[in-house]
């Protein structure tokens, strides 16, 4: 994304960014912009964790992805063509152990455990 205040475009809402990007489906815009937030704000990330519905409610997600991001559901996201750096580096931000994380993407316990 270019930088408005040096002369660049402002991609705009996440269904402008779709558009530009080329997603059919603009939550996953969203979505991956979640990620990455979390991963680089830790205040977000606190938030995050006291209450994931409000902070994902800010970022125009909704259905299944919207649900697996609340549950920290990673292997749903994962299998669903999620960024896989974004979502582990998201996970590590928001407490999950790397140990929980990968166990989860195998099937072997719920990364809520922390």
């Amino acid at each position: 994304m270019s930088n408005p205040a040096r002369g660049g475009h402002s991609l705009g809402s996440p269904q402008e960014a779709a558009a530009v990007i080329g997603w059919e489906e603009p939550h996953v815009y969203g979505l991956h912009r979640l990620l990455w937030d979390l991963r680089r704000d830790p205040v977000l990330a606190a938030r995050f964790r006291e209450d994931p519905a409000a902070v994902a409610d800010r970022y125009d997600i909704s259905g299944a992805e919207r649900d697996a991001m609340i549950s920290r559901d990673f292997r749903y996201l994962f299998r669903h063509g999620v960024n896989p750096y974004l979502l582990y580096f998201c996970a590590l931000q928001i407490g999950v152990s790397r140990d929980s994380y990968y166990a989860q993407l195998r099937g072997e316990r719920d990364t809520r455990e922390g």
